[in-house]
């Protein structure tokens, strides 16, 4: 009955890997599982690191499809100055 323990805690256990893995520490990613679907949302600022955090998760429920609705939101420098009025 491994397989059943592992599910039941599944989602807490991938959160937490989310946490406190030095090389993701991602904190805004949402995972819900619906029967045999996972769902991860939430924003991180590059493709390699949605990417990484799907292969993290898809690891604790290897049962399920894993569908990856991270958004990529590019953060970095205004290409322009701000015109205040």
């Amino acid at each position: 009955m491994k397989h059943a323990e592992h599910d039941e805690y599944a989602e807490a256990s991938a959160q937490r890997e989310l946490a406190e893995d030095a090389g993701i520490a991602e904190q805004g990613i949402e995972i819900v599982r619906r029967d045999r679907c996972v769902v991860i949302s939430g924003q991180v600022e590059s493709e390699q690191r949605r990417n990484l955090i799907a292969e993290k998760v898809a690891a604790h429920f290897p049962h399920c499809e894993v569908r990856n609705d991270i958004v990529v939101a590019r953060v970095g420098r205004p290409m322009e100055a701000e015109e205040l009025a």
